[in-house]
């Protein structure tokens, strides 16, 4: 067996961590795919039923929504874990809780 099969047989035959790597990457990658397909579906029969007037309207507010669900978040991941690990030893998880549930009524 010459270098460049055993190279080969290394990297992708053998159960290696290349090979799970590609394997992986390709699942993440037609999982994807398919979202983005069944997205352009779905999008196109709502803009159907719709009509051009009601779907600009749909777009409106979706858009308006994802405009505040994105403010509502920024910095959220920083204020948590400040939150549930404080310098001291004792968890405030009642206020953390109360933080989430406002968050989820502005979003």
């Amino acid at each position: 067996m010459s270098l460049l099969q055993k190279i080969i047989h290394n990297l992708f035959v053998r159960e290696s961590g290349l090979k799970r790597y590609f394997l992986n990457t390709s699942w993440l990658l037609m999982a994807r795919v398919v979202q983005m397909l069944v997205s352009l579906v779905v999008g196109g029969m709502v803009a159907r039923y719709l009509g051009p007037e009601n779907y600009g309207t749909y777009n409106y507010v979706i858009s308006f929504v994802g405009l505040f669900a994105a403010l509502s978040t920024l910095g959220i991941s920083s204020v948590v874990v400040r939150i549930c690990f404080p310098v001291q030893p004792r968890l405030q998880l009642p206020w953390v809780l109360d933080f989430f549930s406002k968050s989820l009524v502005v979003s």
